[in-house]
């Protein structure tokens, strides 16, 4: 992120990463059908099981 960011956002960014981790992308039970970013995520393509339809 160092190269990417310079480091007067590196606060506002790391805020945001935070706040993203505590609604969307949580340690169980992410919602990646809900999430912005899944496109990019490992997780999401390699191991993420959509929830299996009610009945």
């Amino acid at each position: 992120m160092k190269r990417v960011v310079p480091k007067r956002y590196w606060r506002d960014i790391n805020d945001i990463f935070v706040r993203f981790g505590q609604s969307i992308c949580l340690p169980r039970n992410p919602k990646c059908n809900a999430c912005p970013v899944n496109k990019y995520c490992v997780y999401y393509r390699n191991e993420y099981k959509p929830p299996a339809p009610k009945k």
